[in-house]
C-alpha cells in the first residue's frame, strides 16, 4: 500500500489539513477475516487487485476509492469499520459540492498525483461520475464485508444505493466470479478486451463477441 500511503501524505501537504484518522495505524479487520490485510489500505488494495486485467475499470475504480479513502482520513476522520449510513450519505453530498480547498484546475489535475498541485476534484461530480462512485463503493464495501474484514455493510442502508443497478462491468464480474476461477475469468476478460478494434468491422465484431460472452455466462449462472 505504499502508493496510497504516499498519496495521503501528499494530500496532507497540499490541503494543509491534519490527519483525523490514520488509515494505516488506526484501522484493521474487525474479526478474523478471509484476506491478508492489516489495515484499510491493504484491504482495499486486495479488492482493487481483482480488476488488474481490465486497465480501464481498474483506473476508474482506483481513482474513486482513493478519493473516498482521502475523505475518510481527512474529512470524516473514520476508518471503514466506523462508517455508518449517514457517513456515506455525507460523502455523496460532499462529492457533489466539494470545497474549493479540495479542487484543482483540470491542467493541475493532469500533472498527476505526485504533483504538489494535485487535489481530488476539479468540481462537483456529474451524474455519470456519481453513478460510478456508487458502483465502486458497492463493490469495495460489499467485498470487504463478504471477506469479513468489515462486520457490516452500512452502505446498503443509504438512500442512494437502494435499488441501484450495478454497471455492466460489475454485473459481468459478479456473473463470471460465480462460474470461473479468478485466473480463468480474468483470462476471458483480457482476451475479449484485446480483440482488435481499429476498423468499424473489427469494432462491430468485438461488440458482438462481448455481448455473446456475457449473454452465455449470464444464462448459465
Amino acid at each position: 500500500m505504499t502508493e496510497l500511503l504516499t498519496q495521503n501524505i501528499s494530500l496532507e501537504l497540499m490541503l494543509d489539513l491534519p490527519i483525523k484518522k490514520d488509515l494505516v495505524l488506526e484501522s484493521g479487520p474487525q474479526a478474523e477475516c478471509y484476506i491478508d490485510a492489516a489495515n484499510d489500505l491493504e484491504a482495499v488494495r486486495v479488492w482493487l487487485n481483482k480488476y488488474q486485467s481490465s486497465p480501464k475499470t481498474y483506473a476508474v475504480y482506483e481513482r474513486e476509492v482513493v478519493r473516498f479513502l482521502i475523505w475518510c482520513q481527512f474529512e470524516a476522520g473514520k476508518a471503514l469499520a466506523e462508517l455508518n449510513a449517514q457517513d456515506y450519505e455525507s460523502y455523496f453530498k460532499f462529492v457533489q459540492n466539494p470545497p474549493d480547498s479540495w479542487c484543482a484546475s483540470r491542467s493541475q489535475l493532469s500533472l498527476g498525483r505526485k504533483s504538489k498541485y494535485w487535489k481530488p476534484f476539479t468540481e462537483g461530480v456529474g451524474k455519470s461520475t456519481f453513478n460510478k462512485i456508487i458502483t465502486v463503493l458497492n463493490s469495495c464495501i460489499g467485498f470487504l464485508t463478504k471477506a469479513r474484514y468489515l462486520a457490516f455493510n452500512a452502505l446498503e442502508l443509504t438512500q442512494k444505493t437502494r435499488g441501484f443497478s450495478p454497471s455492466a462491468d460489475e454485473v459481468k464480474y459478479q456473473v463470471w466470479s460465480k462460474m470461473l476461477e479468478e485466473d480463468e475469468w480474468q483470462a476471458v476478460q483480457l482476451a475479449v478486451e484485446n480483440l482488435p478494434d481499429k476498423t468499424k468491422r473489427q469494432i462491430d465484431k468485438k461488440i458482438k463477441i462481448q455481448f455473446f460472452v456475457y449473454d452465455a455466462l449470464f444464462l448459465r449462472a
